[in-house]
C-alpha cells in the first residue's frame, strides 16, 4: 500500500514535467518568446483571406470552437480594425459555455492582425495575459500563408506560463481545425464575393 501512495503521485509528476517539455508552446526566435503556432498554405488571394477573417460574422463558418462573436463596439469602431472589441461565444446559448472578449490592438493590411484574449468566462484555467496573432505572407499573387499564433503578453505570471504549457495541446488542436477551415472556404470560394 506504501509502494501504491508513493508511486501514483510520482506518476503523476512525472506525467506533468512530460507534458510540459513536449507542449507545442515552444520558444519563437523570431519572436523572442515562447508561442502557440499553426500554419498552412491556402491557395487564394493574401487579400481575400486576410478579409475573410476580419468580418467577425464569418467565425461561425470557419470556427471549430466559436458559436458567434458579437461587436461590442462597431457603432464607434468598424470590425476589424484597432480598437474594435468584440465578445466571442463558445455556445448558441449565451448564458452557458465559454465566453471571453477580445480587441483588437495592431492591424497591418494584407500582413498581420493583433488581439488580446481577456474576460474569460466559465473557463478551467483563465488568463487576462493573452494575445493572438493572425499572420498573412504573400508567396504570390495567388498564394499566401496563414498563421495562427497564440502567447503570453509581458505581464503573466509563472502560473500564466505553466497554464499554456499544458492547455497549449487544446490551442493547436483548435488552431489547426481553424485554419483548415479557412483554407477549405477560401479555397472553394475564389471568385465570389466573400
Amino acid at each position: 500500500m506504501k509502494k501504491i501512495i508513493i508511486i501514483i503521485p510520482t506518476l503523476i509528476v512525472f506525467t506533468i514535467i512530460v507534458a510540459i517539455i513536449c507542449s507545442p508552446y515552444q520558444f519563437c526566435e523570431k519572436k523572442n518568446k515562447k508561442i502557440v503556432v499553426s500554419t498552412i498554405k491556402i491557395n487564394a488571394p493574401v487579400e481575400l483571406v486576410y478579409k475573410f477573417l476580419g468580418d467577425s460574422e464569418n467565425a461561425q463558418y470557419w470556427s471549430s470552437y466559436v458559436d458567434h462573436i458579437s461587436n461590442l463596439n462597431d457603432s464607434v469602431i468598424p470590425d476589424g480594425h484597432v480598437g474594435s472589441t468584440r465578445r466571442c461565444f463558445q455556445l448558441n446559448n449565451e448564458a452557458s459555455g465559454n465566453i471571453w472578449d477580445e480587441e483588437i490592438l495592431a492591424v497591418t493590411e494584407n500582413k498581420n492582425r493583433t488581439l488580446s484574449i481577456f474576460n474569460m468566462q466559465n473557463f478551467l484555467v483563465t488568463s487576462n495575459h493573452l494575445i493572438t496573432e493572425q499572420t498573412y505572407k504573400e508567396l504570390d499573387n495567388k498564394t499566401c500563408e496563414l498563421s495562427f499564433i497564440l502567447y503570453l503578453n509581458n505581464d503573466a505570471s509563472w502560473i500564466d506560463q505553466l497554464s499554456l504549457a499544458l492547455f497549449a495541446y487544446n490551442v493547436e488542436d483548435a488552431f489547426t481545425k481553424n485554419i483548415e477551415n479557412v483554407k477549405l472556404i477560401c479555397e472553394k470560394s475564389i471568385g465570389d464575393n466573400i
